[in-house]
C-alpha cells in the first residue's frame, strides 16, 4: 500500500512539472522581446517564418508560403495582407544577403505573387527576382537545394534533343545551349555534365500596362518564380487583343514566318511573306502561336491567327496600334522565343 501511494505521488509530481513547463513555454512566446532590427520573426497567416531559422535547402513551403503550399498565382492576390507580404520581401532580402539563395527567393517570389506589395515594392522585387534568374537559372552555376535546375550527365549517343524530352524539361533545347555555352547540339560529349532547367516557363500579358512577365514554374506545380520583364505592344482598342489563357500551338513557332491578318481585321486574308510589303514582323520573321485553352474558357484556335511576334516598328512598342497580335523588340522576341515551350507553355492575357 505504500508502494503504491509514493508511486502515485511520483506521478503527481511528473503531471505538475510537464504543465508547468509548458505554460511557462507559453508565457515566454507570448511575452519575448523582438529581436534585433531585420531579423524579427513574423507569422503569416499562420506560418512562422522568422528570418535567419531558414537553411537555404529547406522546401520552399517553409521559406515562404501559405497554409497549403506556396503562392502559385500569378499575383492575383491580394491572399496575404500588405504587411504580411511587406515581411515577406524584407525576409527574402535578408536571405539572399546571406547567401540562402534558394530560401531568399522563395520568399521574394510569394511576396510578389500575394498581390500585397505596392507598386514601389513588386519593382524592388522583380529586380531582385530577375538578377536571381541571371544566376541560378540562365547562367552554367547551379545552387545547391535549387529544385528548378541540375545536372544532366551525357550518355554515349545522347543527342540534346532527345535528353530534353526524355528527362521532360518543357524547355527549349536551344535553352539549354546558351546556358551550357555550346555553339551548337553536336559538341555534346559522353561524361559531359550539362546544366538542365526543369520547365515549363509561363508569361503574364498586361494590356493596360503594355508588359510581359515571364515566369518559371516549380517542379510539381509549385510557385510560379519571375524571371524577366518586357516592354510590348498590343492591338488597336480594348478588345482586338483577346484577353484569357492560351497555350502555344504545337508547331506554332516559327521562323521566318508567313503572316496572315487575323479574321477579327476584316483585311484580306492573303499570306505577306518576309521582305515583302506590310510584312509587320521582326528581321527573323519570329512567330509565337497561340491557341485558346477551352477548360479555361477560351475557344479560340490557332487559325484565328494569334500570336506572339516581333516588330518592323519599334516605336509600337508600349502602344496599342496593332491588329491584335503581342509584339516585342527584336532583342526581347528573340529571348522570350528562346524561352517558351510548345504545348507546355501558357500565356494569359489580362486587361
Amino acid at each position: 500500500m505504500r508502494r503504491r501511494s509514493r508511486r502515485l505521488a511520483y506521478i503527481a509530481l511528473a503531471t505538475v512539472a510537464i504543465l508547468g513547463a509548458f505554460f511557462t513555454y507559453r508565457w515566454l512566446r507570448g511575452n519575448s522581446p523582438a529581436g534585433p532590427p531585420g531579423r524579427q520573426g513574423s507569422t503569416l497567416l499562420g506560418v512562422s517564418t522568422a528570418i535567419g531559422q531558414v537553411p537555404a535547402s529547406a522546401p520552399v513551403s517553409q521559406a515562404a508560403s501559405r497554409p497549403g503550399g506556396a503562392v502559385v498565382s500569378f499575383d492575383d492576390g491580394p491572399v496575404i495582407p500588405a504587411a504580411g507580404a511587406a515581411a515577406l520581401m524584407e525576409q527574402g532580402a535578408a536571405l539572399v544577403a546571406r547567401e540562402q539563395l534558394v530560401a531568399g527567393r522563395a520568399a521574394l517570389a510569394d511576396a510578389l505573387n500575394s498581390g500585397g506589395l505596392s507598386p514601389q515594392q513588386a519593382a524592388a522585387v522583380r529586380a531582385q527576382l530577375e538578377q536571381l534568374a541571371q544566376k541560378m537559372i540562365f547562367s552554367r552555376d547551379l545552387v545547391e537545394g535549387d529544385a528548378c535546375v541540375r545536372w544532366y550527365q551525357v550518355k554515349s549517343g545522347d543527342v540534346l534533343q532527345h535528353i530534353e524530352r526524355n528527362e521532360k524539361l518543357h524547355v527549349p533545347d536551344r535553352l539549354l545551349l546558351k546556358i551550357n555555352a555550346l555553339p551548337d547540339a553536336s559538341k555534346l560529349q559522353a561524361g559531359q555534365k550539362l546544366k538542365v532547367i526543369q520547365g515549363p516557363f509561363h508569361a503574364v500579358v498586361r494590356k493596360s500596362q503594355f508588359v510581359m512577365d515571364v515566369y518559371l514554374q516549380e517542379p510539381l506545380g509549385g510557385r510560379m518564380i519571375f524571371v524577366k520583364r518586357y516592354n510590348i505592344g498590343t492591338g488597336a482598342g480594348q478588345t482586338s487583343t483577346p484577353e484569357g489563357v492560351f497555350r502555344l500551338t504545337l508547331g506554332g513557332k516559327l521562323v521566318n514566318a508567313p503572316y496572315t491578318p487575323p479574321p477579327s481585321t476584316g483585311l484580306p486574308q492573303v499570306k505577306i511573306l518576309p521582305g515583302q510589303k506590310d510584312y509587320p514582323l521582326d528581321k527573323n520573321g519570329l512567330w509565337i502561336g497561340l491557341s485558346g485553352i477551352p477548360e479555361k474558357g477560351n475557344k479560340l484556335t490557332a487559325e484565328d491567327g494569334y500570336g506572339i511576334h516581333g516588330t518592323n516598328d519599334a516605336s509600337s512598342i508600349g502602344k496599342a496600334t496593332s491588329r491584335g497580335c503581342v509584339r516585342l523588340s527584336d532583342t526581347d522576341i528573340e529571348q522570350v522565343y528562346l524561352t517558351l515551350y510548345e504545348q507546355w507553355s501558357t500565356v494569359t492575357i489580362k486587361p
